[in-house]
Protein backbone atom coordinates (compact mmCIF):
# COMPACT_ATOMS: atom_id res chain seq x y z
CA UNK A 1 0.00 0.00 0.00
CA UNK A 2 1.32 3.42 -0.90
CA UNK A 3 0.76 6.48 1.22
CA UNK A 4 1.26 10.15 0.46
CA UNK A 5 4.30 11.30 2.39
CA UNK A 6 2.79 14.72 3.11
CA UNK A 7 -0.39 13.14 4.51
CA UNK A 8 1.63 10.79 6.72
CA UNK A 9 3.67 13.75 8.01
CA UNK A 10 0.44 15.62 8.85
CA UNK A 11 -0.89 12.59 10.70
CA UNK A 12 2.34 12.14 12.67
CA UNK A 13 2.45 15.84 13.59
CA UNK A 14 -1.15 15.66 14.81
CA UNK A 15 -0.40 12.58 16.92
CA UNK A 16 2.73 14.16 18.44
CA UNK A 17 0.70 17.26 19.29
CA UNK A 18 -2.03 15.09 20.84
CA UNK A 19 0.53 13.26 23.00
CA UNK A 20 2.05 16.55 24.23
CA UNK A 21 -1.39 18.04 24.96
CA UNK A 22 -2.56 14.89 26.75
CA UNK A 23 0.56 14.82 28.91
CA UNK A 24 0.14 18.48 29.89
CA UNK A 25 -3.58 18.06 30.62
CA UNK A 26 -2.87 15.06 32.87
CA UNK A 27 -0.17 16.98 34.72
CA UNK A 28 -2.43 19.99 35.26
CA UNK A 29 -5.34 17.80 36.37
CA UNK A 30 -3.14 16.00 38.90
CA UNK A 31 -1.63 19.24 40.19
CA UNK A 32 -5.14 20.68 40.65
CA UNK A 33 -6.26 17.51 42.45
CA UNK A 34 -3.25 17.70 44.78
CA UNK A 35 -3.92 21.37 45.51
CA UNK A 36 -7.57 20.65 46.33
CA UNK A 37 -6.49 17.80 48.62
CA UNK A 38 -4.08 20.14 50.41
CA UNK A 39 -6.77 22.79 50.83
CA UNK A 40 -9.23 20.20 52.19
CA UNK A 41 -6.61 18.93 54.62
CA UNK A 42 -5.83 22.45 55.85
CA UNK A 43 -9.53 23.26 56.25
CA UNK A 44 -10.18 20.01 58.10
CA UNK A 45 -7.17 20.08 60.43
CA UNK A 46 -6.20 23.71 61.03
CA UNK A 47 -8.04 23.86 64.37
CA UNK A 48 -6.42 20.58 65.44
CA UNK A 49 -2.95 21.89 64.56
CA UNK A 50 -3.60 25.06 66.56
CA UNK A 51 -4.73 22.95 69.50
CA UNK A 52 -1.63 20.80 69.15
CA UNK A 53 0.63 23.87 69.14
CA UNK A 54 -1.12 25.24 72.24
CA UNK A 55 -0.73 21.88 73.99
CA UNK A 56 2.98 21.82 73.18
CA UNK A 57 3.46 25.40 74.41
CA UNK A 58 1.56 24.68 77.63
CA UNK A 59 3.38 21.44 78.35
CA UNK A 60 6.82 22.84 77.62
CA UNK A 61 6.10 25.93 79.73
CA UNK A 62 5.29 23.59 82.62
CA UNK A 63 8.43 21.55 81.88
CA UNK A 64 6.43 18.36 81.47
CA UNK A 65 7.13 15.62 78.92
CA UNK A 66 5.11 15.66 75.73
CA UNK A 67 3.04 12.51 75.39
CA UNK A 68 0.81 10.98 72.76
CA UNK A 69 -2.23 12.31 74.61
CA UNK A 70 -1.19 15.85 73.69
CA UNK A 71 -1.77 15.08 70.00
CA UNK A 72 -5.39 15.82 69.00
CA UNK A 73 -7.31 12.80 67.70
CA UNK A 74 -7.80 14.44 64.27
CA UNK A 75 -4.03 14.46 63.76
CA UNK A 76 -3.38 10.88 64.77
CA UNK A 77 -2.44 8.88 61.74
CA UNK A 78 -3.69 5.50 60.64
CA UNK A 79 -0.75 3.61 62.12
CA UNK A 80 -1.39 4.25 65.80
CA UNK A 81 0.99 5.70 68.37
CA UNK A 82 3.81 7.67 66.81
CA UNK A 83 1.94 8.27 63.57
CA UNK A 84 0.80 11.82 62.89
CA UNK A 85 -1.49 12.47 59.95
CA UNK A 86 0.22 15.17 57.89
CA UNK A 87 -0.55 16.25 54.36
CA UNK A 88 2.00 15.04 51.86
CA UNK A 89 1.98 16.45 48.37
CA UNK A 90 1.53 14.14 45.45
CA UNK A 91 3.61 14.39 42.32
CA UNK A 92 5.14 17.75 41.61
CA UNK A 93 5.60 19.29 38.18
CA UNK A 94 9.14 17.93 37.95
CA UNK A 95 8.07 14.36 38.64
CA UNK A 96 5.72 14.03 35.66
CA UNK A 97 6.97 12.13 32.66
CA UNK A 98 7.72 14.30 29.68
CA UNK A 99 5.74 13.67 26.50
CA UNK A 100 8.96 12.25 25.06
CA UNK A 101 8.63 9.34 27.50
CA UNK A 102 5.35 8.25 25.89
CA UNK A 103 5.95 4.85 24.23
CA UNK A 104 5.04 6.12 20.74
CA UNK A 105 6.59 9.56 20.90
CA UNK A 106 10.21 8.72 20.04
CA UNK A 107 9.14 6.26 17.36
CA UNK A 108 6.91 8.86 15.74
CA UNK A 109 9.61 11.52 15.95
CA UNK A 110 12.06 9.17 14.28
CA UNK A 111 9.58 8.33 11.55
CA UNK A 112 8.89 12.04 11.08
CA UNK A 113 12.62 12.68 10.64
CA UNK A 114 12.85 9.84 8.15
CA UNK A 115 9.95 11.23 6.12
CA UNK A 116 11.61 14.66 6.02
CA UNK A 117 14.44 13.22 3.94
CA UNK A 118 12.23 11.15 1.64
CA UNK A 119 12.10 12.88 -1.74
CA UNK A 120 9.19 10.90 -3.18
CA UNK A 121 5.60 12.05 -2.92
CA UNK A 122 4.48 8.57 -1.87
CA UNK A 123 6.03 5.86 0.25
CA UNK A 124 5.03 2.22 0.55
CA UNK A 125 4.16 0.50 3.79
CA UNK A 126 6.62 -2.21 2.74
CA UNK A 127 9.46 0.34 2.66
CA UNK A 128 8.48 1.62 6.09
CA UNK A 129 8.33 -1.91 7.49
CA UNK A 130 11.79 -2.61 6.05
CA UNK A 131 12.99 0.51 7.90
CA UNK A 132 11.51 -0.89 11.13
CA UNK A 133 8.20 0.96 11.31
CA UNK A 134 4.99 -1.02 11.76
CA UNK A 135 2.22 1.47 11.32
CA UNK A 136 -0.98 -0.53 11.73
CA UNK A 137 -2.60 1.83 14.23
CA UNK A 138 -1.28 4.97 12.57
CA UNK A 139 -2.33 3.78 9.12
CA UNK A 140 -5.77 2.86 10.41
CA UNK A 141 -6.18 6.49 11.47
CA UNK A 142 -4.87 7.66 8.11
CA UNK A 143 -7.33 5.55 6.09
CA UNK A 144 -10.24 6.54 8.35
CA UNK A 145 -9.39 10.23 8.00
CA UNK A 146 -8.99 10.01 4.19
Amino acid sequence: MKIKTSRLIELIDAELKRIRRSSEERRLRDVDRAERAREEYVDKTSAAWQSFAENIRRVTAQREPITWEHVPRELRGPYGVGSINIWQPTKTRESYPAPEEHPDYRRLETLRSLLDVVEDDVISTYSLEKAGFRLERLLRGLTEAA
